[in-house]
């Protein structure tokens, strides 16, 4: 199983910004320098802002010390989805406001998401394509899938710094991605709209299918 890789296109925007992202990458070696309580307080506070934010962007409102309750106590085990779902929209208040893409069905969900997961990891071993764009199009793949009956969207955010920090991005846990994700959420939600109505970019068949 391949992914259609040569029908991505990558854009020289989408370089320059790989490139800046590297930059960093270099840049924040610096970070493992800083003393390890230090260390250790820069992550907790992104941790805490992390769950935070994944949760408000989902609908649901959560204060600081309220996460690092559920923090303290939460764990999550559970099966690939049983019933259809779809990825909606919420506004500031908490409410619905559009559903943005149908997903992948149940039926097809455990093949999509075996092929999806050996695409991922045999291109990352044989680093035919960048690994910025490997974790991006598995994000991009996963949600579309959307395996899981609920928590998927803070099921890939959790995701991207893993798959981030074994390709070397060691800064990624002191930094919170939802933060940006959660001020510019408007943009976020079209791309993955954006995303849906070019589906073709990842195969022919429903939901951006593996082939």
């Amino acid at each position: 199983m391949t992914l259609k890789t040569d029908s991505v296109q990558i854009t020289p925007q989408i370089l320059t910004l790989v490139s800046e992202i590297d930059e960093f990458k270099g840049a924040s070696r610096a970070v493992g320098t800083l003393a390890p309580e230090r260390l250790s307080a820069l992550r907790r506070v992104a941790t805490i802002e992390s769950i935070g934010f994944s949760i408000r962007i989902e609908g649901s409102k959560l204060t600081a010390v309220e996460v690092e309750r559920l923090q303290q106590g939460w764990a999550h085990r559970g099966a690939y989805k049983t019933f259809a779902n779809n990825v909606s929209a919420f506004d500031a208040d908490g409410n619905e406001i559009g559903v943005i893409f149908e997903t992948a069905t149940p039926f097809d969900t455990p093949k999509r998401m075996k092929e999806l997961i050996e695409w991922t990891r045999g291109t990352l071993n044989e680093q035919s394509l960048h690994p910025l764009l490997v974790v991006a199009i598995f994000i991009v793949v996963f949600l579309e899938i959307h395996p899981f009956q609920d928590g998927n969207g803070r099921l890939s955010r959790v995701l991207t710094p893993l798959l981030l920090m074994r390709s070397g991005y060691a800064y990624v846990p002191y930094f919170s991605l939802e933060s940006v994700i959660e001020n510019s959420k408007e943009g976020y939600y079209l791309a993955l709209r954006f995303i849906r109505k070019r589906k073709s970019a990842f195969g022919s068949g429903p939901a951006g299918s593996l082939h």
